[in-house]
């Protein structure tokens, strides 16, 4: 029997894009060059042959209480990239998803990206033929002067502005799934870098800037927060030729909110974890708090003294993949409870 898909129109609304506790894991096959197909009602797109070059996963959690919230008192939603060490920082309300920026201790010691206005990445609500023009800006000074007795010696400024268009909607296919309705957005952005450089007596002068262009195809859908994402490719700037690819593997509801409600609430992070977790008690616990981690069935996998600790990183690269539970408990009785996901 022929299976028959229909190919809806839809409209992408803010009770599809991420929530506390949903997770992607992408696949990047970062060597797909193809002509990107002509977009359109009704169209079939067939990305079937997509390599798994590279497998990523990002969880969500409420910024509330991660690390770097009080430099983003927009954002949120919060994310950990344990591939570059990086706390990644969104906003998600009833005109789309943004990013909001980053910190990551990786580089140089720790670089701070703050966009103002933030990068928009999905808009809602969207619907096909529906147009979008957002701006977003950051500005990052390096504290190492290249100048004796000139802090702040070089600046880098990005401006840039996204045109959105919903330009086609259809049936999606993957090398693990079929999505019948689609919509596909395509984004041009056209982006200015500047340096400049701060001379003595002076000021900021220019010394270099340019301006570059590129375009991108996401294909998106509505039903679920845990999966409205599907696939994103990298065009040239003509958005003519695909140049990387990255599409969904898996996903779903990993937990509760973890928003923290008092300063005794346990964050867990990075979830979906692949390599270490982090737990941040948010306040100093009693000399004789020790936390316990429960597989799905119920059995003791790992017990750790963390009295009188702000912050635990705990090894669970030798974990089995799946959801894990915890207790953190003392002579007064279970202080604090939670779940997170090991995924490798």
């Amino acid at each position: 029997m022929l299976a028959i898909h229909s190919l809806a129109q839809i409209t992408i609304t803010q009770t599809d894009l991420p929530i506390v506790g949903t997770y992607y894991i992408n696949a990047t096959d970062s060597n797909y060059v193809a002509p990107i197909p002509a977009g359109g009602a009704a169209q079939s797109w067939n990305y079937s042959s997509l390599l798994n070059n590279v497998q990523d996963t990002i969880g969500f959690m409420s910024s509330v209480g991660t690390p770097y919230a009080s430099t983003f008192p927009q954002a949120n939603l919060a994310g950990f990239d344990a591939n570059t060490n990086a706390w990644i920082y969104f906003i998600s309300n009833s005109t789309g998803f943004y990013v909001n920026g980053a910190y990551s201790s990786a580089f140089f010691g720790g670089i701070l990206l703050n966009y103002n206005p933030p990068q928009l990445i999905v808009p809602a609500p969207f619907t096909y033929n529906d147009t979008r023009l957002s701006n977003y800006r950051f500005e990052y000074a390096d504290t190492t002067s290249l100048i004796s007795g000139s802090p702040d010696s070089v600046k880098y400024i990005i401006n840039g502005t996204i045109n959105m268009l919903g330009d086609g909607y259809g049936l999606l296919t993957l090398p693990n799934a079929n999505h019948p309705n689609t919509l596909r957005i395509k984004s041009t952005t056209v982006q200015s870098d500047t340096i400049q450089v701060k001379i003595p007596f002076v000021g900021w002068t220019t010394f270099s800037s340019t301006q570059t262009q590129t375009t991108n195809y996401r294909w998106v859908k509505n039903g679920t927060a845990s999966n409205a994402l599907l696939l994103e490719i990298s065009a040239d700037s003509a958005g003519q030729t695909s140049e990387t690819s990255s599409y969904l593997l898996n996903s779903g509801v990993v937990a509760v909110s973890n928003e923290v409600k008092n300063e005794s609430k346990t964050t867990a992070y990075p979830t979906p974890a692949k390599d270490f977790i982090t737990f941040n008690f948010n306040n100093r616990l009693n000399s004789d708090a020790v936390l316990v981690i429960y597989n799905a069935q119920g059995q003791k996998v790992k017990q750790i003294n963390v009295g009188n600790l702000d912050i635990f990183t705990a090894r669970v690269n030798l974990f089995v993949n799946g959801v894990y539970f915890y207790n953190v408990v003392s002579t007064n009785g279970i202080e604090d409870k939670g779940r997170f996901v090991v995924n490798k």
